[in-house]
């Protein structure tokens, strides 16, 4: 059998992600630190983009879904910068509103990804930064290891978090409103359900669609990928559905809830549902 030297001299470098993926399990972290020694992989978007597809579609042998998810991740900020280029944002405000070009210029974007290798789990840099108020505090959550947040003078309002798929499809497995968490009068945060304190919600977003907003522009991302097909995936199949709080033993996310935050607004933005896996899909081919 061929060394990894000759390996990555006799062939193109994918053929090493394709034998990553595929070779024995322990084989697979000389493989690993190879692709990121010797031909310059980043390590943590590489296991980010392939851990997100194992936890939710089970292992893959995939090479291209497994690249262009690594790519997505590795590269979010410029792909973010690039599908807003030197336009005004197109903001989808809602039935009857105007919003004049002075309060488009409120809003902006920046890209999010999660920290180290995990891949759901609070934005970089953005897990409780003080806002403008004392004792109020920003978090930004992710569900997918790649996104971004949508921001109303300077604060963010709305995150949306997402990865590759398939060969095909760009899936968005976050559109969250953000709220901001206050503290008490000590600087500590609560950490049960019960006593967890919430302050004023995300104002930014009440003249927009802003649901309809993130899947326009994640659909661009999708685009540039070279991907034809973008899904939102069903809230029953939200993981926060499943995990439930220690002190009073709800669940993070009630089902019901789970269905309208993403099954309903699926249906509203012209989605189809997948009837084996319940999660929502439409064709973005130009």
């Amino acid at each position: 059998m061929l060394s990894l030297e000759e390996l990555s001299r006799t062939f193109r470098k994918e053929v090493l992600v394709w034998y990553w993926l595929n070779a024995p399990y322990d084989e697979q972290r000389k493989v690993l630190l190879f692709l990121v020694e010797q031909l310059g992989y980043d390590q943590d978007a590489l296991q980010k983009s392939r851990k997100i597809v194992k936890e939710n579609h089970g292992d893959v042998t995939d090479v291209f879904t497994i690249l262009t998810g690594y790519r997505l991740i590795k590269d979010i900020a410029s792909l973010v910068s690039q599908v807003i280029g030197e336009d005004t944002l197109h903001l989808c405000p809602r039935d009857g509103i105007v919003l004049s070009e002075d309060r488009i210029k409120r809003y902006s974007i920046i890209p999010t990804d999660t920290v180290y290798d995990v891949t759901v789990g609070w934005a970089k840099a953005w897990r409780r930064v003080p806002a403008k108020k004392p004792r109020e505090h920003y978090s930004i959550p992710m569900d997918a290891p790649a996104g971004f947040a949508l921001l109303y003078r300077g604060e963010p309002n709305a995150v949306y978090s997402f990865y590759v798929s398939d060969s095909n499809t760009l899936t968005l497995c976050g559109i969250q409103g953000i709220k901001i968490e206050l503290s008490d009068e000590n600087g500590r945060f609560r950490k049960g359900d019960c006593e967890r304190t919430y302050g004023r919600g995300a104002r930014g977003l009440f003249p927009i669609d802003w649901q309809k907003f993130g899947v326009e522009y994640a659909s661009k991302i999708a685009r540039s990928l070279g991907l034809t097909r973008i899904g939102i995936r069903s809230g029953h199949n939200n993981f926060l559905t499943q995990r439930r709080y220690k002190d009073t033993k709800r669940t993070h996310l009630p089902l019901e809830r789970a269905v309208v935050l993403y099954d309903n607004v699926a249906e509203r933005l012209g989605f189809e549902q997948d009837s084996l896996t319940k999660n929502w899909y439409k064709d973005i081919s130009l």
